[in-house]
């Protein structure tokens, strides 16, 4: 009888950057889940106001002009890694959603979506196609509330 052919697989990561998912309600009013594959790059964003002080003096190490109400936001910006020109509907009922969160495995943690435009592409003119999406985090750094 023939001896059956040896086959080898080399399985190598393909993912360079953490998968992440991202829940939304879509137009049907169904929770619909998208991973993102490539770049993630996290952002802070800080708003402050500032008042003079008169308690002190600079060369006593007091502070002439004082920062408060400090409010930081997280936000991200993610790449889907390529999909096909089929998920561009996918794309456009997440960024018309008012109800999107990152699932980490755990936890849905609430965020908005600050992209506000998104470029259908097609296989034709693009070839490859890969989206790019903007997302705050839907609460401050500092719980104000």
């Amino acid at each position: 009888s023939d001896p059956k052919p040896t086959i080898t697989l080399i399985i190598e990561d393909e993912f360079k950057h953490d998968p992440i998912d991202i829940v939304f309600q879509n137009k049907y009013g169904v929770m619909q889940s998208l991973t993102f594959f490539k770049e993630f790059e996290k952002s802070l964003k800080v708003n402050r106001k500032k008042y003079e002080s008169d308690n002190g003096q600079p060369l006593n190490g007091s502070h002439q002009f004082r920062n408060i109400n400090i409010q930081g936001q997280e936000n991200f910006k993610v790449q889907s890694g390529w999909v096909d020109e089929e998920m561009n509907e996918t794309f456009k009922q997440l960024l018309l959603s008012g109800k999107v969160w990152e699932y980490d495995g755990t936890n849905y943690i609430p965020l908005n979506i600050s992209s506000s435009s998104l470029n259908y592409k097609t296989q034709k003119i693009d070839r490859l196609i890969q989206y790019e999406i903007e997302f705050d985090y839907s609460f401050n750094v500092i719980n104000n509330i």
